[in-house]
């Protein structure tokens, strides 16, 4: 009697510590929780027999029906909860492996929602904006005055380094898409490509007057792809531009962090909402806006940003106020050669 006891109440307890398990495996809380309490009861209440039974002193020569059936079930329900739990797991693993595809079939068709919004919108406005200038100039240009001439031209010479700013982005993206672009990292110069992204949007800062500084506590070289790197810098400066107002102020400056170098480039600027901030680098963030000039924007160019500054091991993040400016920052990993 008593060793039919004990082997039952050893079951239970098997039981008991595998429900318990389970209540980790599947986060199904509820169902094992009372699973387990049942069969918890069911050992305290066999425990307290087998103690009343050796407090008796009487000796048990056999047992009856009613303790081999309760030793069956307790064998039942232990050896069922054991062989469930790997069945549990394999499922558990199954629906995380799901949760995986279906958020990159989401990433897969953000992109392709991203790509052809683009091109359908953002790099059709360019061209249409150049067409219509250049037409109206082959009409009338024995009509219009050299000063009218040289407006129209410099339109004309905008909108087309516009689109072919935005076009070299998204070449660029759906390389990256592909797999196909990959950073050659090598010993380079952060100030030397500072000065160089710095000159190619001289001009930008001059048309809208605004006051365009770079200031390097630490010229230390990094470890990274050169044009990978002035790409980002190119778009962070443009962008800092756009959302600037006339006598406004983009400072892009660096200094050392660890083993890392950080840039920053801040402006003062229209800001970005707090709502906002999070997702800014996310492809399906819906923000977009005109700059103070009414220039327009896609986002893209911060998506390929962080895209480039995380192939090289780094980070980008953005602190901003509205109607105060913002900070754009990222980090590369230094030279250490």
């Amino acid at each position: 009697m008593i060793a039919i006891l004990i082997i039952s109440i050893a079951f239970q307890l098997v039981a008991v510590f595998f429900a318990i398990r389970l209540i980790f495996v599947t986060g199904r809380y509820f169902s094992w929780i009372l699973i387990a309490t049942a069969i918890t009861l069911m050992a305290v209440r066999r425990l307290i027999s087998l103690i009343s039974l050796i407090k008796s002193d009487s000796v048990a020569v056999g047992a009856s029906s009613a303790e081999y059936v309760a030793l069956v079930i307790s064998i039942l329900i232990s050896t069922g909860i054991i062989l469930i739990e790997p069945v549990f797991k394999r499922i558990k693993n199954k629906e995380k492996e799901l949760e995986v595809k279906n958020e990159k079939l989401r990433e897969v068709n953000a992109t392709k929602d991203k790509f052809f919004s683009i091109i359908g919108h953002d790099l059709k406005n360019p061209f249409n904006s150049i067409l219509g200038m250049s037409q109206l100039l082959s009409r009338n240009v024995d009509k219009y005055s050299p000063e009218k001439i040289r407006h129209m031209a410099e339109q004309m010479h905008h909108s087309s380094k516009n689109a072919y700013h935005l076009l070299e982005n998204l070449l660029k993206w759906a390389k990256i898409q592909r797999g196909e672009l990959q950073p050659k990292k090598d010993k380079t110069d952060p100030v030397e490509m500072i000065r160089e992204v710095e000159a190619l949007c001289r001009p930008t800062a001059d048309s809208k007057n605004i006051h365009l500084k770079s200031a390097s506590e630490s010229s230390a070289p990094v470890l990274a792809d050169r044009e990978m790197v002035k790409t980002v810098l190119r778009n962070l400066i443009t962008n800092a531009l756009k959302y600037t107002f006339p006598d406004g102020f983009v400072h892009v400056t660096t200094t050392k962090s660890g083993h890392q170098l950080q840039f920053t480039v801040s402006d003062t600027g229209t800001g970005i909402a707090p709502e906002h901030l999070e997702h800014l680098f996310d492809i399906d963030c819906a923000l977009s806006k005109e700059g103070t000039a009414r220039e327009k924007g896609t986002g893209l160019g911060l998506i390929l940003s962080k895209e480039f500054i995380e192939k090289h091991g780094g980070s980008i993040w953005v602190e901003s106020e509205v109607d105060k400016g913002s900070d754009f920052h990222f980090t590369l990993p230094l030279w250490n050669g």
